[in-house]
């Protein structure tokens, strides 16, 4: 049995209504697409940003490694002058040891209270200029300038130190408890700089300051415990 006209007509039209409401679900669809890949590429944008900053910041550590790497022997050099002088200096007479105070860890103990922040910031430097201006004035000296051998008076006889070993232990012995309080203040001065800042060549700085406090500490406690580490080599002032 065919189909009225009128029949025909309602089916005609449903079909496009149908055809219409698929038309505006597609519609939708795409829509919804481009919206999500223009929030694709905003972040895709952005992670290109932050990995671009990461890129120069590693190029920057590069850098400074390598400038400090350039560097380190003039370093050497300087704090050897420094150790020549710091001794003849704070040495009255060098050629009589006799003359020389007795060192002895209470000695060593009493000059805690003149070591300053400055001094643990500053790293060997410090450190060497601490001990000549305090420890070890009037009672050490360099009784081989070439290879910085050390003689001091030790319960009435001479010991002979060669490249401060033993001084070495006894001195940072003595200032690893302060040592410590001044490293942790300094770790948390610079850890709220790195939060606050936003410059990333000033982060790259204060990177660098972070991993010479650490280093100076990992010294410290090593020499403390009679083991060898560069900061000794470094502060030649008395250990070299």
């Amino acid at each position: 049995m065919s189909k009225s006209v009128e029949e025909e007509t309602k089916e005609y039209r449903e079909t496009i209504d149908n055809l219409n409401t698929i038309i505006l679900e597609l519609k939708d669809v795409i829509k919804q697409k481009a919206l999500l890949n223009k929030d694709l590429r905003r972040k895709n944008n952005e992670m290109d940003k932050q990995i671009a900053i990461l890129v120069q910041r590693i190029e920057d550590l590069q850098e400074t490694n390598k400038k400090q790497g350039d560097n380190i022997q003039e370093l050497q050099n300087k704090l050897k002058d420094i150790a020549v002088q710091g001794v003849k200096k704070h040495t009255a007479v060098t050629n009589n040891i006799l003359k020389l105070e007795p060192m002895t860890q209470q000695w060593l103990l009493d000059q805690v209270q003149h070591l300053k922040m400055e001094h643990v910031k500053q790293g060997a430097i410090g450190y060497a200029n601490f001990a000549s201006k305090h420890s070890f004035r009037n009672r050490v000296v360099c009784s081989d300038v070439s290879r910085k051998n050390l003689k001091y008076m030790e319960n009435g006889s001479v010991v002979k130190d060669p490249k401060g070993m033993k001084l070495a232990q006894m001195f940072f012995t003595s200032i690893k408890s302060k040592n410590d309080e001044f490293m942790a203040v300094a770790r948390n001065e610079i850890l709220q700089e790195l939060i606050a800042s936003n410059d990333n060549e000033r982060c790259t700085e204060i990177n660098n300051q972070m991993l010479d406090i650490i280093r100076s500490e990992g010294g410290v406690n090593r020499l403390s415990q009679g083991e060898d580490h560069e900061l000794r080599v470094h502060a030649s002032v008395f250990l070299e």
